[in-house]
């Protein structure tokens, strides 16, 4: 299990998103109180856990008949798939480094009501299934028993989601002001970098396509094979 775990907090620093944070400090900049802010936290987290646990659970019924018919597709068919998705991810960073970052947003404060303080938490869980961090500890916890998916989806939570915590954790402690203040000067200074990473990981999965391809159309093996 001690290889789930590093598997589920190395995804939860892929998935790491901010966002919540940004809203809830939006929220709060609005007059929300504490109870507003455990209750967002609260829906966010069950929400990514239910739909995580489920996703798991039934992609455990479907792993081994999609491996079997990604086993039985014609290899030589991946080839132009592989090459085609490769240009797509090239032509995506073309684009990202043509128009640059987008312009940094100020979060306008939001008026404190009950439904969106649960709805906003649960839809940006629902988000997180376009996430392919959440999408990898979704595939990680497929082979688990629930409890374990609880667990380790619990400990994505902890880690994605860290900025939603600590800015929970400052709420109830009514230190929200330099938390606030922190985590604004932190996104600021963030922004180039991560654009930069997440601009170069395009590339690079473009360039392993390429050569799965090429290795694929020699040798008839993938990289990894299939089996």
């Amino acid at each position: 299990m001690a290889l789930y775990v590093s598997q589920m907090a190395a995804f939860g620093l892929v998935g790491f998103d901010p966002l919540g944070a940004i809203v809830m400090l939006a929220f709060i900049a609005g007059g929300a109180r504490r109870i507003h802010a455990v209750v967002f936290t609260a829906v966010n987290w069950l929400t990514i856990v239910v739909v995580g646990t489920a996703a798991s659970s039934v992609l455990g019924i479907v792993l081994d008949p999609v491996r079997h018919w990604l086993s039985s597709v014609p290899r030589r068919i991946w080839v132009p798939v592989e090459i085609v998705a490769a240009i797509a991810l090239v032509i995506w960073a073309i684009v990202r480094l043509r128009t640059g970052q987008a312009p940094e947003k100020q979060q306008k404060t939001r008026p404190v009501r009950l439904w969106l303080i649960i709805g906003i938490p649960a839809g940006l869980a629902l988000s997180m299934l376009a996430d392919p961090g959440f999408d990898g500890a979704v595939l990680a916890g497929a082979s688990h028993p629930i409890w374990w998916q609880l667990i380790g989806l619990s400990l994505w939570y902890l880690i994605a989601m860290s900025a939603l915590v600590v800015v929970c954790a400052a709420a109830i402690l009514g230190e929200t002001a330099p938390v606030s203040a922190w985590m604004r000067r932190w996104l600021s200074k963030s922004r180039r970098p991560v654009w930069i990473v997440v601009t170069a990981l395009i590339v690079v999965v473009a360039v392993l396509l390429v050569l799965d391809a090429v290795l694929l159309a020699t040798t008839g093996k993938f990289l990894p094979d299939l089996g």
